[in-house]
């Protein structure tokens, strides 16, 4: 979605890694400089101690900021449409909400 946007200078990584460092006072495990948390190459990297749930609830809180700063949320979510479908018990299960 990223990518297809030719408005958007910058690639989708630099992007959601801001968003962490943004959002690193709320979420400490977020701060690139604690190490705990990584997004690079399309893969996540996890070596800390916070729940899957507070880590969704972060990961979450970044894409729509991220997506709300780009004026793309309308776009955003219906990509999420098929995503919606395939993981229904883990958006119940984490309470997510986009």
């Amino acid at each position: 979605m990223v990518r297809s946007n030719k408005r958007i200078k910058a690639d989708f990584e630099t992007l959601l890694n801001k968003q962490f460092v943004n959002k690193a006072d709320q979420y400490d495990f977020l701060d690139p400089f604690a190490g705990e948390f990584r997004y690079a190459n399309g893969k996540v990297t996890f070596n800390g101690s916070t729940g899957p749930k507070e880590l969704v609830r972060a990961i979450i809180a970044c894409v729509n900021d991220m997506t709300d700063g780009l004026g793309m949320t309308a776009v955003f979510r219906k990509y999420l449409t098929a995503w919606r479908k395939n993981y229904t018990d883990e958006i119940i299960d984490f309470n997510v909400e986009i």
